[in-house]
């Protein structure tokens, strides 16, 4: 950012004026935010890897920032034995998105998956839906190029698509889990039950596309709430005329027991009084 332009604000007020300033990039200038990725490792003596690649623009494919609420660090995934680091690399106008791999103890990088798009390319609704399966050698990747947002299955070495897991008119919101052991995705989604198309729902559909089914039986919109073991979670729906009512279902979608309701009683007597 040494070479980022600035943006100054005077502040007004009685005797001398205050200058703030602060590194700033604007359209058509020519330097902007870069990063440079590097891995820290903290086991034996600690050490740095730079990963073998240029500077990245300052972008992630669902924001300008490659840091999300609470610092996440946006579109990066490391497998569970960490051996394996994932990542995508957007261009500035978000335009491109390149998934690479990285060799976290030599920094090798190896570019993997390609997409230009001509407008903007989003991954997810609120967090990027792309996810990297090292030990099947695949990875789901989101896109709109059926004019739709959709969900798809790569080979991890070539790149080439193996199956569109998700297809309609409707779109895929956010991949919730992703059950490696079951080949199952649950994901959120609005549009494609009847009714209200704003109305978001969870479905489960496995990796080959096959049994897509919608796990919230009730025309409302509905939020999520895994368990740490991702056996259960807490749906809480409502509409803009019905309370909101919180249950507990087991992945399956099975209702285990009814959490809250709420009552708006009160409300109703005093908007018909």
């Amino acid at each position: 950012g040494r070479n980022v332009g600035e943006m100054h604000l005077w502040k007004t007020q009685v005797g001398h004026s205050e200058l703030d300033a602060w590194k700033y990039p604007l359209p058509g200038d020519d330097y902007i935010f870069m990063i440079e990725r590097i891995v820290i490792h903290l086991d034996g003596q600690p050490r740095i890897v730079r990963l073998n690649m240029p500077p990245d623009p300052h972008r992630s494919t669902t924001s300008d920032h490659i840091a999300g609420r609470g610092g996440v660090f946006l579109d990066v995934q490391f497998s569970d034995d960490s051996e394996v680091l994932s990542f995508v690399s957007s261009s500035r106008d978000h335009k491109v998105a390149q998934l690479q791999v990285a060799d976290p103890q030599s920094g090798e990088v190896r570019a993997v998956y390609r997409e230009e798009v001509e407008t903007y390319y989003e991954s997810g609704y609120s967090s990027e839906n792309w996810r990297v399966l090292p030990e099947r050698n695949e990875f789901i990747w989101f896109s709109e190029k059926d004019g739709w947002g959709h969900l798809y299955l790569h080979d991890l070495q070539s790149g080439e698509l193996k199956q569109q897991i998700t297809a309609g008119s409707w779109a895929v919101l956010d991949i919730q889990q992703v059950d490696v052991v079951s080949e199952q995705i649950y994901f959120t989604g609005p549009n494609r039950e009847p009714g209200d198309p704003y109305f978001q729902y969870l479905s489960r559909v496995n990796f080959d596309g096959t049994g897509l089914v919608n796990l919230n039986p009730e025309a409302a919109n509905h939020q999520i709430d895994w368990s740490d073991s991702a056996d259960y979670f807490v749906d809480e729906y409502s509409t803009p005329t019905t309370a909101p009512v919180a249950v507990l279902r087991n992945k399956a979608g099975e209702q285990q027991l009814t959490l809250e309701e709420t009552s708006i009683d009160a409300l109703l007597d005093c908007l018909n009084w």
